[in-house]
C-alpha cells in the first residue's frame, strides 16, 4: 500500500494535476467500443492527461472503461445525463473535481489530486476506494429536486476532511484510516458499516444502523447541533455534546420498545438532548406501557456511561414523549449495570365518582342553591 502510494504521489510530480495550456475538453461518444483510450470514441481525438473529460446524455457505450494506465490525472470529470456505469483503472481527480448530474456509478479506485468540489445531481454511486491523499473534499447537493445525493461503498483513505451543504449521503460500506471530520451542514448521513472515527459537526444528522469495522471501534463523535438516529443500530463508541441530540425511535418498528443502540466502546453523553418517541409503528402508539425496563443504550463490558442526557439526571423521573403521558424513571446502570434504561412507571390517574356518588352530590348542590334562593 505505501509503495503504491509513493507511486502516485511520483506519478503527480511527473504528470501534475494543474491543467496546461494544452489542455482540452473531450466529450464521450462512445462510436466504436467501452474503452477510453479509443480515440473514435472522443470524436476522433483521445484525451491526454490534464484534460476535461465529459460524459453527456445519450452516448452509446455508456458502461465503459478506464484503460489509461493506473494513476492518469484529468483535470475533471462531469457526467451529464443518462446512466453510466464505469471501472478501470486508478482514476486521479485533478483540481476541477467531479459533477455528476446522471445516474452514475464509478466502481474505479479514485484518488484527488487537490482540494476539490463534486457536485452531485440525481446520484452518485462510488464503489471503489477514494483515497482523498491529504486532500479537502467538499461535496455539494445540486438544486435538482431529484438529487440524493452519493452512496460510498468502498475504503476513504488519506482523509484531509469532508464538508457536505446538504442533501443524503451513505457511507455504507465505508473504513477510514485514520479519523473522517464530517462538516455536515444540515445534511443527513446514512451509515451502515461505517467510517471509522467519524467526526460530526454542525448539525449534521447520522442515521445509524450496524456500524461494524474490520479492526478496533468505529466511533462517532459530535460537534455543534449534531442529531443522531440510532433505530437499533450498532457503534463502537459514541460522544455526544451539549448543543447534540440522540433520537431513538423508527416508524419501522411494530412494537412500543424502540430496538436499543448497541455500543461496544465507550458511552460519552456530554448533556446531549435525548427524544424519545413512543408512535414508532406509524399508528400513534402511545403506552401504556407495561411495567419494566426500555432498553435505549446497550453498553457491553463494565465500562460506565460517561455523563447524562440534559434534564436526565441518575434516578430522575420524566415524561420523554408528553403524548404518551407515561412517566419513567431513567438510570444509567440499568440492564448489566451500565446500561441506559427508562423504567415505566403507572400513568397518573384522575379520581373519578361512581354515577351514584356524583347523583347526591347533584342534590346536594341543587338543595344549597334553593336554600340560598329562598334567603
Amino acid at each position: 500500500m505505501h509503495a503504491a502510494r509513493r507511486t502516485f504521489a511520483f506519478a503527480a510530480v511527473l504528470l501534475g494535476f494543474l491543467p496546461s495550456a494544452s489542455a482540452a475538453t473531450r466529450t464521450w461518444t462512445g462510436a466504436s467500443s467501452n474503452l477510453w483510450s479509443a480515440g473514435s470514441n472522443w470524436g476522433g481525438t483521445a484525451p491526454v492527461a490534464s484534460d476535461d473529460l465529459v460524459f453527456p446524455a445519450g452516448a452509446a457505450n455508456a458502461t465503459n472503461t478506464n484503460d489509461f494506465p493506473a494513476g492518469t490525472p484529468f483535470h475533471s470529470i462531469t457526467y451529464s445525463g443518462g446512466t453510466y456505469v464505469a471501472g478501470g483503472n486508478l482514476l486521479v481527480i485533478g483540481s476541477g473535481g467531479l459533477t455528476s448530474t446522471a445516474d452514475t456509478t464509478l466502481s474505479m479506485p479514485l484518488a484527488l489530486a487537490a482540494p476539490q468540489t463534486w457536485t452531485v445531481g440525481i446520484v452518485l454511486k462510488v464503489d471503489g476506494t477514494l483515497d482523498l491523499a491529504g486532500n479537502a473534499l467538499a461535496l455539494h447537493r445540486d438544486t435538482s429536486p431529484l438529487t440524493m445525493g452519493a452512496h460510498f461503498r468502498g475504503a476513504i483513505l488519506n482523509p484531509a476532511g469532508i464538508t457536505i451543504d446538504g442533501g443524503f449521503w451513505d457511507f455504507a460500506s465505508t473504513s477510514v484510516s485514520p479519523n473522517l471530520a464530517i462538516n455536515a451542514g444540515n445534511a443527513q448521513l446514512f451509515v451502515i458499516s461505517a467510517p471509522a472515527g467519524i467526526v460530526l459537526h454542525d448539525k449534521a444528522v447520522l442515521s445509524i444502523d450496524s456500524i461494524t469495522a474490520d479492526s478496533g471501534p468505529v466511533s462517532a463523535t459530535t460537534q455543534g447541533g449534531v442529531t443522531v438516529y440510532e433505530p437499533g443500530g450498532s457503534i463502537g463508541s459514541l460522544s455526544l455534546d451539549s448543543s447534540s441530540e440522540l433520537r431513538s425511535g423508527d416508524d419501522s418498528f411494530p412494537q412500543p420498545q424502540p430496538p436499543p443502540l448497541q455500543v461496544h466502546g465507550t458511552v460519552t453523553l456530554g448533556g446531549a438532548k435525548l427524544t424519545w418517541s413512543s408512535h414508532i409503528n406509524g399508528l400513534g402508539f402511545h403506552g401504556p406501557y407495561p411495567p419494566g425496563e426500555y432498553l435505549l443504550i446497550n453498553n457491553d463490558g463494565v465500562d460506565p456511561v460517561n455523563g447524562t442526557f440534559a434534564g436526565y439526571a441518575e434516578g430522575a423521573v420524566v415524561v420523554p414523549d408528553p403524548a404518551a403521558r407515561q412517566p419513567f424513571r431513567v438510570t444509567y446502570h440499568g440492564g448489566d449495570g451500565n446500561d441506559v434504561v427508562l423504567i415505566a412507571l403507572p400513568i397518573p390517574t384522575v379520581p373519578t365518582l361512581d354515577p351514584a356518588a356524583l347523583a347526591v352530590l347533584a342534590l346536594a348542590l341543587a338543595a344549597a342553591a334553593l336554600v340560598a334562593l329562598r334567603r
